[in-house]
């Protein structure tokens, strides 16, 4: 299998800002509130997001009924983007790869009749299929102005063979109807040390909680040894729900936990990072219940939160056109989340 072009995975965002969106877990409703509270889209759920990038870090489908409308969703906005100046780029998370790999323990049965029943959805994620065709297309990670986005975070042993590496990596262990990935699978489980770097495994990028649960010591060490190998400032991940129900930071602000259990399957708490001028932000969704007859009122809110602005990007890198209030910074103690 051919790796990706390195330049669709290490990059400079010319455009007005990026966006980072964590885990959507079959909600359609929240997804959409959100874009839309944000700027994203308008009413009707159209891009109007102009030359923003918008980066989903990974298990769009699970938990909720919506995963499959997700999909279909964000794949019409990516391209009303591409056509407006924008971009879209959905990277690949733990429960994607269950899906395309057969494991459906946490697929909702409503979704599931939407596929034609369990046969329907287990054809739709083969090679063949629709959705496993849009899935093995994902890649594991990206870097973007000196930022790494990823599901659940790069450890350094995985971070030492490269984004590119590491994706197709990862796309040969779900070919064949994740004939390989079933193989290392079982030698993890059966505790086989085989040497093969398990890219889809417990301790590679789309499953580890490595820099989500543990003490903060270790983690920022970690996480400076990973990041000195990617030649990268800071680290934006989902993965693990967040307590507080809101954006986290560690590690001085390297580390940006964004699994904010945005799903109503999950904790209800619809946010996203935005990066404009590398200063950080966070978007929150506020619906007020209307006393009187109509539609909830709906509307986005943004507050800077206290993180490091990125250094100005090195102009010959490639380039592509596809004290502010804020959480407190955690990074004297310890880091732990619901484990999802």
């Amino acid at each position: 299998m051919t790796a990706l072009a390195s330049d669709s995975l290490d990059f400079l965002w010319p455009g007005s800002r990026i966006l980072a969106v964590g885990d959507l877990h079959g909600d359609i409703g929240n997804t959409m509130l959100l874009l839309y509270g944000a700027g994203v889209v308008d009413e009707d759920g159209n891009w109007i997001g102009g030359d923003s990038l918008l980066i989903q870090t990974g298990d769009v489908v699970d938990r909720g009924p919506d995963g499959k409308r997700i999909y279909d969703y964000l794949s019409t906005l990516s391209a009303q983007a591409k056509e407006r100046g924008g971009k879209i780029v959905q990277l690949l998370g733990n429960h994607d790869v269950m899906n395309v790999c057969g494991d459906f323990r946490y697929a909702h049965p409503a979704e599931t009749m939407e596929f034609g029943g369990a046969a329907g959805r287990r054809q739709q994620f083969m090679d063949d299929g629709h959705y496993g065709k849009m899935l093995r297309s994902f890649p594991a990670s990206i870097k973007v102005n000196g930022v790494i986005f990823a599901h659940a975070g790069i450890p350094s042993e995985f971070a030492a063979v490269g984004l590119g590496k590491l994706t197709q990596q990862l796309h040969e262990e779900l070919a064949d109807d994740c004939k390989l990935h079933n193989v290392r699978f079982y030698n993890e489980a059966m505790g086989l040390r085989t040497g093969d770097l398990f890219v889809a495994g417990s301790h590679g990028p789309l499953w580890t909680r490595v820099f989500s649960m543990g003490q903060m010591t270790k983690i920022c060490e970690e996480l400076e040894k990973a990041l000195g190998i990617l030649e990268s400032e800071k680290m934006v991940i989902g993965h693990t729900v967040q307590e507080s129900g809101n954006i986290e930071f560690y590690c001085d602000g390297r580390l940006i936990l964004i699994d904010t259990g945005i799903s109503r399957y999950v904790a209800n708490s619809p946010r996203m990072l935005e990066i404009q001028n590398g200063a950080f932000f966070e978007w929150r969704l506020e619906i007020s219940e209307q006393v009187s007859e109509g539609e909830p009122s709906v509307r986005g809110t943004k507050r800077p939160l206290n993180i490091p602005a990125l250094k100005e990007p090195d102009s010959t890198a490639t380039r592509t056109d596809g004290s502010a209030a804020g959480h407190e910074d955690k990074s004297d103690g310890s880091c732990r989340g619901d484990e999802l």
